[in-house]
């Protein structure tokens, strides 16, 4: 049976404990104690394969999920149910849309399962190139 969310210590575990940037959360969407960390695959840019979660710094519930597959123009996303809509209504309020990812690329809205296969592969394919 598939994981209907995603851990702190599941994520960390998929990139190899090689976390590249920690910050707080800077929305309201996800209450006052979120927070992420992320991974990014090759030069730290959104031009490359890159992943990370927001996270509640007390309880090490996930609210969001990102893996940026650059290479195959796919950028899959998890939010926690429950809190999609008041991600999309802080969204909007901020003037963005909260279907795309950056430039006109849209979030594949996607389960826990195809967001950890999707960065399982890119850590995969990341490792082999260096």
């Amino acid at each position: 049976m598939a994981k209907k969310e995603i851990s702190v210590k599941d994520f960390v575990a998929a990139v190899g404990f090689k976390l590249d940037c920690g910050y707080e959360y800077g929305w309201n969407c996800y209450g006052d104690n979120s927070c992420g960390i992320g991974w990014e695959g090759s030069d730290g840019s959104y031009s490359s394969d890159s992943a990370g979660i927001v996270y509640d710094s007390k309880t090490h519930i996930v609210y969001e999920a990102q893996v940026w597959d650059v290479k195959n123009g796919l950028i899959r996303r998890w939010i926690r149910p429950g809190f999609a809509s008041k991600h999309h209504r802080e969204s909007r309020a901020l003037g963005l849309d909260p279907a795309v990812a950056i430039d006109k690329t849209k979030f594949v809205e996607s389960s826990p399962a195809e967001c950890m296969a999707l960065l399982k592969k890119i850590v995969r394919r990341r490792s082999h190139v260096r």
